[in-house]
């Protein structure tokens, strides 16, 4: 990847609001990541950081929204920690390493469609009203243009990111 995208990455900034009608911002390491577990240390993100080189942002692998709550949030939203949460919740995080670190989608761009929304599964936040969908819908655009790619194998992980751009066409 070239530095220079990952640092338009690294830097971008996400503003909207939360459930509560405040102010939010958020950057977008916190809601995104790559394809790219340390081996020894899968929770090691400094790896991401370490491996630009590797970074392959024509695979990108797009989940609906990601998991945990609230009341967890600090954890979820440290940089580059999606997708890789190896306990709790998201264990499942582990099955996509396990996935994707030793395949040709090593170091894949991986994020979700809804960005400030954790929950633990697609049908808790179907059950949420109050999501401003044509913002993650426009949020989601900007990041994938910030790819700065037009060679883009997309992977739709589930079938309501599928219906969210089925709706959208």
């Amino acid at each position: 990847m070239d530095k220079a995208i990952f640092k338009n990455l690294k830097e971008y900034m996400f503003e909207g609001k939360d459930r509560n009608g405040k102010k939010l911002e958020f950057t977008l390491p916190q809601v995104a990541s790559f394809a790219l577990w340390d081996e020894k240390n899968p929770k090691d993100l400094a790896i991401i950081e370490d491996s630009i080189d590797e970074l392959k942002v024509h695979y990108v692998f797009v989940a609906l929204n990601f998991g945990g709550n609230d009341t967890e949030r600090a954890p979820w939203w440290k940089d580059w920690n999606n997708f890789h949460c190896t306990t709790g919740p998201n264990g499942g995080d582990s099955r996509l390493q396990n996935l994707l670190n030793k395949s040709k989608f090593k170091g894949a761009y991986m994020t979700d469609i809804i960005k400030n929304y954790p929950t633990p599964s697609a049908a808790h936040l179907a059950k949420m009203q109050d999501i401003d969908e044509p913002t993650h819908i426009k949020w989601f655009v900007d990041e994938i243009n910030l790819l700065e790619t037009d060679n883009i194998q997309m992977f739709l992980l589930g079938k309501d990111v599928e219906d969210k751009f089925i709706k959208q066409e």
